[in-house]
């Protein structure tokens, strides 16, 4: 690190590295966990290492790529090293093949391999098992300095099968901050068929509350009261029979609802914009609760970052059994969480939350720790663009659940 940047403190923002070859057999891709280390006190790999952050991704089939992954950790200032590791579970099994990717390049830092299956559990130099010029393609990207300003939570939404009752999709959110902010809303139902949703929410009602349960604004059909405010907007629903609502709301937590007209039933969408970016004041989370079923009808979260060029801290929850101190019933037992980038590609997958320590203990510092086992959580640091956690049940487990989204920064 003193060559490397002096040994001031480094910001990373992503790592990336090589891959000759990466074949799943069934080509549902594999997994594989990206890890930072410090290390002090001796050279690699003797020394003291400190893990710093960690990442888990499935990589799908593809041959001669560089793979860049977003991953965002403070490097003190003073460190003496900086090791990267790239750990794949299961190389060469059950059909799986992962390469690393390699050039014979001069190496500008040693690389290493361990495989505790071939009798090398300690880190070994790749010329000392016969590849001197064996160049392992790994990259750590970032600046010296403060950084840049992490983006900010533009778009936040939520589609699930909306039911009746307690089983009605309720969307809470939070705006932080020191200003009033402009937000739009929508409630999508009819439209959702373009997509393939073949029973979607005929005609969406969607209402907003305040912190206290007070009614805000409602609306049925969005051309019904703000149709000069939102026709010809980029927030204008393309069915009549969706919902729209612009507030210009205070800082404080807020409550949107969905249900259908005449009490029916289907699939819907329910959206939160920020539609005034330099408000002093930010959209921080959305959590949304509804009736968690199969296929289609899991809980799809969606979340677009932007705003700033930096990276932001994002906590997501999927809560179950913990539910049944709200009084509800029918609950979730064993929520999973995926969280998915815009091409559609698995970045984290979880069921219980400490099976992941480090993210585990990331999300207890920031005061999000779960309250029971079974729920899952993710804490992650991504960069500008778009989003999808998905809420499912454990084994096709059905029930009450709730999806919740922190823009930590």
């Amino acid at each position: 690190m003193a060559t490397f940047s002096g040994s001031a403190q480094y910001n990373v923002t992503s790592v990336s590295f090589g891959i000759e070859q990466a074949s799943s057999g069934a080509g549902a891709g594999q997994p594989l966990t990206v890890r930072l280390y410090t290390n002090n006190g001796a050279a690699f790999p003797d020394g003291t290492r400190t893990q710093i952050a960690t990442t888990s991704l499935t990589v799908m089939d593809q041959v001669h790529t560089i793979l860049n992954v977003p991953l965002s950790v403070i490097v003190p200032a003073g460190t003496s090293e900086l090791v990267m590791e790239v750990f794949s579970p299961s190389g060469q099994a059950s059909g799986h093949s992962f390469f690393i990717g390699s050039n014979a390049a001069t190496q500008t830092a040693p690389s290493y391999i361990s495989a505790v299956d071939c009798g090398t559990p300690t880190p070994v130099e790749t010329s000392a098992i016969g590849y001197p010029n064996m160049h392992i393609v790994f990259n750590v990207h970032g600046a010296c300095g403060t950084g840049t300003a992490p983006a900010d939570a533009l778009n936040i939404a939520t589609r699930l099968r909306v039911e009746l009752d307690e089983n009605a999709m309720i969307g809470g959110f939070i705006i932080t901050g020191n200003a009033p902010k402009t937000v739009v809303l929508r409630g999508i139902g009819p439209s959702l068929m373009d997509f393939g949703i073949t029973d979607a929410l005929a005609d969406p009602v969607l209402a907003l509350h305040g912190a206290n349960g007070a009614l805000i604004f409602q609306n049925n059909n969005w051309r019904d009261t703000q149709e000069q405010m939102i026709q010809g907007t980029i927030y204008q629903p393309s069915d009549d029979l969706e919902s729209a609502i612009i507030q210009t709301l205070q800082p404080g937590a807020y409550t949107a609802v969905l249900t259908g007209l005449n009490r029916t039933t289907g699939v819907g969408l329910v959206e939160v914009y920020d539609n005034e970016p330099a408000a002093d004041s930010r959209l921080a989370n959305l959590s949304t609760r509804g009736f968690v079923r199969t296929g289609n009808n899991v809980m799809i979260g969606g979340f677009i970052l932007g705003g700033g060029t930096g990276n932001s801290r994002v906590a997501i929850r999927g809560l179950g059994p913990s539910l049944s101190q709200s009084g509800l019933s029918n609950l979730l037992s064993n929520p999973t969480l995926e969280l998915r980038d815009s091409n559609g590609t698995l970045l984290v997958a979880n069921d219980n939350w400490q099976n992941d320590p480090a993210s585990a203990a990331l999300l207890t510092a920031n005061g999000l720790g779960l309250q029971h086992h079974l729920e899952a959580g993710i804490f992650v640091t991504l960069p500008p663009g778009a989003f999808t956690a998905i809420l499912a049940g454990q084994n096709n487990g059905i029930g009450i659940g709730l999806v919740e989204v922190y823009n930590i920064q």
